[in-house]
């Protein structure tokens, strides 16, 4: 998936993103934690699940963990199925 302009809880905690970043990610209400991958897009990030994904919807949001700590999250703009 693709994201709009990413929100960071704490820009301190944000990832560089200069290179590839492994965090979890949940992108429905009570979904388990679902391993991915985050890249830079502009101001968004790619995430790409080691899983496929089902129900992902652009316009709902997509919010980033690592461990018990939230990252920050951001409105999906776009999906592609694998």
């Amino acid at each position: 998936l693709t994201t709009g302009a990413m929100h960071w809880i704490n820009p301190r905690l944000a990832p560089t993103l200069s290179e590839p970043f492994r965090c979890t990610a949940k992108t429905r209400y009570r979904q388990p934690d679902q391993w991915c991958t985050l890249t830079a897009n502009g101001d968004g990030v790619i995430a790409v699940f080691d899983e496929p994904q089902r129900a992902v919807t652009p316009g709902q949001s997509a919010v980033f963990y690592k461990g018990d700590i939230c990252l920050g999250g951001a409105v999906i703009e776009t999906t592609r199925k694998n």
